[in-house]
């Protein structure tokens, strides 16, 4: 009976869709992700196909999908706590459902170019559904498929993530009808195409970005690379204590760099634990290449700006924002921006469930146990720092919601801090890194990233990654074209994208 199971076509689609989908992720195995993007969800809509009734095919590909997504997020397992096990299943279980029951729908009659454009629109519009969640979960995006090529991913310039998302799903369908009809001429089309219009788009910007970097140098940039764990599980230490050893260590890590030679420096989300304006680290501790306030303690916010003084550079560092509202303090993850005794803050906007702010009271004593004591509030809208920065904190910005928001201040260049503490497998790390990398191609602005236990570095506004941190800590500095690009990407919302691209496919 196995041995008959096991010789069925539809174990055999299965599994090759399943291996294409999963070790596709550029995070993974990039060289897998072209043959993913083309024929990937073929395989398994070929191993759906094979039931009989709509029930059954539902099932199956709620099986299959449910297989796929536990894969996709196995990084997950990295949290510290053992009731990520359940998030994990019933993730998987949830998403899993509408792609099993599109597909369902999708086998019962032949395929055309209507329900091609249709059904690509639909599996698009669910993925993009994903990241409207209390905190959005972006990682399933099908535009991952495309993202790890630096020919297809100048797509996202033209397309936009939704774009690159249905661009998948619709070359996919077209290989299916492609496989139904044994019309294999237009496989070739197929596979070349998004790689021939990524690589003209590529050209042309590469030759814009030689004429731009002639009048304008790049820009000198030092980013900090902290790889410091999540501390709850630590003995309890005195505040004074934490807060001296933070510094510490950023003193040892920035000890090689000499004033002046800097135009930027950036420090990670929560550099420093407690509010920036808590004086608590003591000043016979300072360096002496700092010059002393007269307080017998400093905040992280004067040390910092004893910093760029020294250094001669502006500074941006993620550190605990506070403010009052009817007299009661009210907490921000936060980023400072200070130059020249000036101090700027921009506020997170998208705060994690949980992790940074608690719905509900009930939960407060629970979440105690997990280490998490307080709430923050979240921002008001995006900021622009002197030089043209638009800052943004952790995944704020893989979600093109807040990068179009941001480009409404006309910025030139992204800075983003970060932190993967919570889950600290590279896959995470390095599919975070690589929707940052689209976004920024999407946008049309270079970027920096400064992130704890991820990967820090600079990437221009062609998707080029001009440095990268190690795993170990460091002081990553870097040169980073400041060329830029008005971007047609971010002209319209992901829904609307997905729409447009469902008409023109049709005209087609």
């Amino acid at each position: 009976m196995i041995q008959n199971f096991l010789l069925r076509k539809k174990v055999y689609f299965a599994l090759i869709g399943i291996f294409l989908l999963f070790a596709g992720r550029p995070s993974l195995l990039p060289w897998v992700s072209p043959f993913a993007a083309v024929f990937g969800y073929t395989c398994l809509w070929l191993a759906i196909a094979e039931e009989k009734t709509f029930k059954s095919r539902f099932f199956a590909g709620w099986v299959y999908f449910s297989i796929l997504i536990l894969l996709s997020t196995i990084w997950l397992l990295s949290h510290p706590y053992v009731y990520i096990y359940l998030v994990w299943i019933l993730l998987a279980g949830l998403f899993s459902l509408p792609f099993a029951l599109i597909s369902a729908f999708l086998l019962q009659r032949p395929l055309s170019p209507l329900s091609i454009c249709g059904f690509s629109a639909l599996f698009s519009l669910t993925e993009l559904s994903f990241t409207l969640l209390p905190c959005g979960f972006p990682f399933l995006s099908s535009a991952l498929y495309f993202a790890g090529n630096p020919l297809s991913l100048q797509l996202a310039s033209l397309l936009g993530e939704a774009g690159l998302s249905f661009l998948v799903f619709a070359t996919n369908l077209s290989f299916l009808l492609t496989f139904q009809q044994k019309r294999w001429s237009f496989l070739l089309l197929l596979i070349l195409l998004p790689y021939l219009a990524g690589g003209l788009c590529l050209w042309k910007r590469s030759h814009e970005k030689n004429l731009f970097d002639q009048t304008l140098p790049p820009l000198r940039v030092a980013i900090l690379h902290t790889n410091d764990g999540p501390d709850v599980f630590d003995h309890p230490v005195p505040p004074e204590a934490l807060v001296s050893k933070s510094w510490n260590n950023v003193f040892s890590l920035l000890s090689s760099l000499t004033p002046g030679s800097l135009d930027l420096l950036v420090l990670p989300e929560g550099a420093i634990s407690y509010p920036a304006e808590a004086p608590l680290f003591p000043t016979d501790k300072l360096p002496a290449y700092l010059t002393p306030l007269p307080y017998p303690s400093l905040t992280s916010l004067e040390i910092t700006t004893l910093l760029s003084q020294y250094l001669n550079t502006p500074i941006l560092i993620g550190l605990e924002g506070r403010s009052y509202k009817e007299g009661k303090p009210v907490s921000y993850n936060s980023c400072y921006f200070v130059s020249k005794g000036r101090i700027a803050r921009y506020d997170k906007q998208l705060l994690l469930p949980f992790g940074e702010y608690i719905p509900s009271d009930n939960f407060r004593k629970i979440l105690a146990a997990y280490g998490v004591h307080g709430s923050f509030a979240p921002g008001k809208g995006p900021v622009l720092f002197p030089g043209g920065i638009t800052p943004s904190i952790c995944y704020e910005e893989i979600f093109s919601f807040y990068t179009k928001k941001a480009l409404t201040l006309n910025p030139t260049l992204f800075v983003n801090i970060s932190s993967d503490t919570w889950f600290p497998c590279q896959m995470l790390a390095k599919e975070h890194f690589i929707l940052a990398r689209l976004r920024a191609v999407e946008a049309g602005k270079p970027l920096i990233r400064s992130c704890n236990m991820g990967i820090s570095g600079t990437i221009d506004a062609l998707g080029a990654l001009d440095a990268e941190s190690p795993i170990s800590p460091t002081c990553l500095k870097a040169t980073l074209s400041r060329y830029h690009y008005h971007s047609f990407a971010l002209q319209f919302d992901g829904w609307e994208k997905i729409l447009l691209l469902s008409f023109v496919g049709l005209l087609l």
